[in-house]
């Protein structure tokens, strides 16, 4: 009776706290920012962090591994400073076509003819170099090259000895290394360049929560990342599979049965698929994520004009809150926070936002999110849920309101039934 009585009091201190929370602190959307050298001093990630960051990006595309070394450090540091659970996304660099070098700055007009090749040169206005090996083989006329964020674009009209001939459909100037995308034709790409698999031994030894794996194209890439870090000697880093090509959209079943997280990275896929057809593909791969049970980032240029400005546009304060009733479980920022002008102002804008939207949530049906797999686990995973809303919906029909317990040491079955 004693011991029952303890209970009851202890309980009744925890209950009150619960209820006496802010409402921010239920909110269940994170936000993941990326360091750089706007924001990867102590004092600018502790303020970060009290602002709403969940997790730190660390971009292995920039800086050396001295540099990520001591910015991982210092994320720890400061997290355990503050005793919050923040988390360290590591993004590897993944097998990124370029130009080659170009005769300083070069403009080219719609209507004019380049020519495109694998050879190392030096690019002019008439020919340039991609740094793609199997060019020529792997496209074909009327496939498309597009350069600097798809702004110059190219159309294949002919193919020469060594040489793809092609027309600007889209002009614009283009400069050394500037970053290419094929979208179409039979691109076979390694999704681990040795860069990636040097970062990986780094990666390994850090041990951060999470990995990202750039331009995967199926399952079997995410199973070469996974076998990469075993290899390293780390298993228990969680993969996040970035979706940023259309056959990665295109194969997203496998992948999903693969990965740990998806990441909707809209800056590659919305050069590589038509601007109107992402949002579709956004809405698509959440609702697939959410019916797996697995956490959906959605990734690029969510408060893109905040790098110079102190409060975001109209649109891009939508685009985060609809992202959120979309069924996103993260959202990131990238040079908002490690170039921008106002990288704590962003963090705190975007908190706002979801927070708000967290509060306008519709209710949801689990009837509509069953997974596909024929996995046991899964499927004894959506009994729980599904008994556990059918009881709380029996429960408020009459008015009655009570909390639910339920013990599993199974933490997919804990994010499914919340």
């Amino acid at each position: 009776y004693i011991m029952l009585r303890r209970l009851s009091r202890k309980w009744n201190r925890v209950t009150t706290r619960w209820t006496s929370m802010k409402p921010d602190l239920y909110v269940k959307s994170k936000i993941i920012s990326t360091l750089g050298p706007a924001s990867d001093n102590e004092n600018m990630i502790q303020k970060l962090i009290e602002n709403g960051v969940d997790v730190f990006r660390l971009n292995f595309s920039h800086g050396d591994h001295d540099y990520h070394q001591t910015i991982f450090k210092r994320v720890r540091k400061v997290a355990k400073k503050l005793d919050a659970p923040t988390a360290i996304l590591c993004d590897i660099q993944g097998p990124k076509i370029r130009i080659g070098d170009i005769e300083g700055q070069v403009s080219l007009a719609p209507g004019n003819v380049v020519r495109v090749t694998a050879q190392e040169i030096i690019g002019t206005q008439h020919r340039i170099q991609v740094r793609y090996p199997t060019i020529h083989t792997d496209l074909d006329v009327g496939d498309k090259i597009f350069i600097n964020d798809g702004i110059v674009q190219l159309a294949v009209t002919n193919k020469e000895q060594d040489d793809l001939v092609c027309e600007v459909i889209s002009g614009g100037i283009i400069s050394s290394k500037k970053g290419c995308n094929l979208p179409s034709g039979n691109i076979n790409i390694d999704v681990l360049t040795k860069k990636d698999e040097e970062d990986l031994k780094l990666i390994a030894a850090l041990d951060p929560e999470y990995v990202a794996a750039s331009f995967v194209g199926n399952g079997d890439d995410v199973k070469r990342v996974k076998r990469c870090l075993a290899k390293c000697g780390n298993e228990q880093i969680k993969i996040i599979s970035k979706i940023e090509r259309p056959v990665a959209v295109d194969k997203i079943d496998e992948i999903i049965q693969e990965s740990d997280v998806l990441m909707i990275a809209r800056g590659d896929l919305g050069v590589e698929i038509p601007a109107q057809d992402v949002p579709i593909a956004q809405k698509v791969i959440v609702k697939k994520g959410n019916r797996e049970g697995l956490p959906v980032i959605i990734a690029t240029q969510m408060l893109e004009s905040m790098i110079n400005q102190a409060r975001p546009t109209r649109a891009e304060a939508s685009d985060v809150f609809n992202a959120v009733l979309d069924g996103s479980d993260s959202v990131m920022l990238s040079g908002e926070t490690s170039v921008g002008r106002y990288p704590v102002e962003t963090v705190s804008m975007m908190n706002k936002i979801i927070d708000t939207a967290d509060t306008q949530m519709p209710p949801r049906n689990p009837d509509e999110f069953d997974t596909i797999q024929e996995d046991p686990v899964k499927i004894h995973t959506q009994i729980v849920g599904h008994s556990s809303f059918t009881i709380q919906s029996e429960l408020l029909a009459i008015g009655k309101k009570a909390k639910l317990f339920i013990f599993t040491p199974d933490t997919e079955m804990v994010r499914y039934v919340d």
